[in-house]
């Protein structure tokens, strides 16, 4: 079935419902706490001996329709509010109002403070029982409980739900154990695009969750949802204008122990109003900050061998890393909603801009205790990170009539990824006075020479990846409500989406072998070039450390001071050497006469580029039978053309005996 038949088929089944069901009423109306008169979210409200009902929307309104003339009773619960009931009369094609008030339990001879964290959870709660599918919700006074780090931290307080973290902030979520590539994350309903250059994965490190109205996971799928989620989905719900002038800032300042620095900060500022008789809502935010996630690792690695059964195997030590992370996070958020109501409907428009900067320097130690010249390392390098998410979302939301709804959505989004990364290695063969290889983690420092003059420059390495994707839909559901008697009744949901996604990976490595470089002139117009390392001698092969360290770096307070670190080398330095070789690497029959290498293999191997077009249609029933049953079943049709291009090539082999 095309779109065209799809469509037509759509509107003569609404005419066709729509006749049969014109001649029932429409009860309507507000559900609010008599106390402070704020509207309830998530409030069950249905008529007493039959299968209608439904809950309250955000403003607190509910409305029931198919209803035949008649008197009823009107009933409201609320979870921590007493339920009210409510006699009322209704006639042929008329819409009844009626709003109810509820009164919070109370506990004879005690005051209760309802709490605004409290309230907004309640409505959370209240929202979960009348869902669908197995559904978690946090609400924004629960997001702001806390000062989580992200969005991601906020979203770990779901049962069942777990994140994983760099720097000691949470980027990525893990549903119910699978990975993060399995679970699918989007805003206002429009997915996320994906951040990972390996896989399809979110970074959400860099999304606030000062601009969030609410968080639902949910974890079971219906026909109305997208078939390619086996953990679950994420939707972050943003802000929107409230009637009236509103401001908020929110200022923090913090001191970093690790690092004794005071620069962090962050900066929350939000704006919104509403005009026209509160008819447009208009919503900007800007959200800046800056933090320190340095960190000191400890990394350790252990062989089994040989491993014999039915016998008690003991460990050996491999390998000790011992790493000084320093980690600057810079996060910019950007945020606009703007919606205008027009009869019985709706009309919005939102867009997230979001990145996070990440320089990283590391100073690492490495001791490889099982290698044949007793190896220890010294690493000194530096990573810079940059991750952009924008994503916008145009919707259409109209009651066409008493029994059918129609919402029209287009959304679009986009992430880039960019990573460079420097390495440069010194290596000291014989590092251990003694055999350490039944040595513990604890005391390897104890039998290491550390000897500068014996540690010379091995390599540096250069990895440099970007990743783009983007990501265009449009798509529209159309839901009737219908009665077939007064205790069997529904929703019928049908709707159509299209998508298109193009991703782009590239990657690039470069890297230069200082020590096995044949050709002894390289080296030494190096040593003559700086004048830092003019004391090295021509024909110098292994190249000493002392020219190269940083005198400055200090390592005290290294893992509370439980081991020492170093020395480095300076990175002013190292750059200045790496900006020579790239400038000026030349070209050789042998790689062994080249100082800098473009790894042409490695860089072109992982390069791709490609295009998906998605197409779906579903029809989902959801059937009332009486007050204590709901049945939702229905169909959903996906196609998917997926079209990658990577790179190929033939290789010719040539050998002469």
């Amino acid at each position: 079935m095309d779109y065209r038949s799809f469509t037509k088929y759509l509107f003569i089944s609404s005419l066709f419902l729509n006749v049969l069901l014109s001649q029932t009423a429409t009860v309507k109306g507000v559900i609010k706490d008599s106390g402070t008169e704020k509207p309830l979210v998530g409030a069950n409200v249905f008529i007493k001996e039959t299968s209608l009902g439904t809950a309250t929307i955000d403003n607190g309104s509910y409305k029931i329709s198919n209803v035949n003339p008649g008197t009823y009773i009107l009933k409201a619960t609320y979870i921590g509010y007493e339920s009210k009931e409510m006699e009322i009369t209704v006639s042929a094609n008329e819409t009844f109002e009626q709003d109810l008030a509820l009164d919070y339990k109370t506990i004879e001879g005690k005051t209760i403070e309802v709490t605004a964290q409290a309230r907004g959870q309640m409505d959370a709660i209240n929202k979960q029982l009348k869902a669908k599918s197995i559904k978690n919700i946090i609400s924004s006074d629960r997001i702001q409980e806390l000062p989580d780090a992200n969005a991601a931290e906020a979203v770990a307080r779901v049962p069942g739900v777990s994140i994983r973290r760099e720097g000691g902030e949470g980027n990525k979520v893990v549903i119910r154990g699978l990975s993060p590539k399995y679970n699918k994350i989007t805003v206002n309903g429009t997915n996320l695009a994906s951040t990972d250059p390996d896989d399809r994965s979110t970074d959400l490190s860099m999304i606030s969750q000062y601009m969030l109205e609410g968080i639902e996971v949910t974890k079971a799928g219906t026909p109305d949802q997208e078939g390619d989620v086996l953990g679950g989905t994420v939707n972050f719900k943003l802000k929107k204008a409230k009637p009236g002038l509103h401001g908020n800032l929110v200022t923090q300042g913090m001191y970093n122990g690790l690092k004794q620095t005071q620069d962090d900060y962050k900066l929350v500022f939000d704006l919104s109003n509403r005009f026209l008789n509160n008819r447009l809502g208009v919503l900007a935010q800007l959200d800046m900050e800056n933090r320190n996630r340095s960190s000191h690792n400890l990394n350790a690695a252990y062989i089994n061998a040989p491993a014999d059964l039915d016998t008690i195997n003991p460990l050996t030590l491999a390998n000790l890393g011992l790493t000084d992370v320093s980690r600057l996070n810079e996060r910019n958020n950007n945020l606009y909603v703007i919606d205008y109501q027009i009869l019985n409907g709706n009309i919005s428009y939102s867009g997230l801009h979001s990145s996070i900067n990440k320089d990283i320097t590391t100073y690492k130690n490495g001791y490889e205790l099982q290698t044949p010249d007793g190896r220890r390392t010294y690493d000194t390098g530096e990573l810079s990170n940059k991750i952009n998410v924008t994503t916008e979302t145009w919707k259409y939301e109209q009651e066409l009539t008493p029994d059918l709804r129609i919402d029209i959505f287009n959304s679009f989004s986009r992430s880039t990824n960019g990573d460079t990364n420097k390495v440069y290695n010194f290596r000291e063969a014989g590092a251990y006075t003694e055999s350490v290889n039944n040595k513990s983690v604890d005391n390897i420092q104890n039998f290491t020479v550390n000897d500068t003059n014996g540690t010379w420059f091995d390599r540096y390495d250069y990895n440099e990846y970007s990743t783009k994707e983007t990501e265009r839909s449009f798509g529209a559901n159309l839901e009737f409500d219908y009665k077939l008697t007064d205790q069997i009744s529904g929703k019928l949901k049908f709707g159509f989406k299209t998508r298109k996604k193009s991703r782009t990976h590239d990657r690039d490595y470069e890297y230069g072998a200082f020590t096995y470089v044949a050709h002894g002139g390289k080296r030494d117009s190096t040593y003559e070039t700086f004048d830092w390392l003019s004391s090295i001698p021509a024909g110098t092969i292994y190249a000493p450390y002392y020219p190269f360290m940083d005198n400055d770096y200090d390592d005290s307070g290294f893992l509370n001071g439980n081991y020492t670190l170093g020395p480095f080398a300076d990175l002013d330095k190292m750059n200045q050497l790496f900006s020579f070789f790239r400038s000026n690497w030349g070209w050789a029959p042998y790689h062994e006469f080249i100082m800098h290498h473009f790894h042409k293999t490695e860089s072109l191997i992982y390069d791709y580029s490609g295009t998906e077009h998605y197409d779906a249609k579903y029809v989902m029933p959801d059937l009332n039978i009486g007050s204590k049953l709901n049945v939702v079943s229905g169909f959903r049709f996906e196609e998917n053309r997926t079209v990658y291009i990577s790179l190929s090539w033939t290789t010719n082999h040539f050998a002469s005996l």
